[in-house]
């Protein structure tokens, strides 16, 4: 199972209960935008892949794919 998290207008844990984050997390693969909005809140995972997009110039767009531990 595959579930994606939006966290850019998430303001608190509360919400972040809200959307479901915490129920099986540690069973499903989870693709989180903006996690840093909720860094505290993620210190419980223990393997994670971040992948950063960036402009380059007009037409050139760059990833960084990092597996962190």
């Amino acid at each position: 199972e595959v579930r994606h998290f939006d966290f850019y207008r998430i303001k608190n844990q509360y919400e972040l209960d809200e959307i479901g984050l915490f129920g099986d997390i540690d069973k499903v693969v989870s693709i989180i935008e903006w996690p840093e909005i909720a860094e505290k809140e993620l210190h419980f995972i223990e393997q994670r892949i971040n992948i950063n997009i960036s402009l380059s110039g007009m037409y050139k767009r760059v990833a960084v794919v990092e597996y962190c531990l």
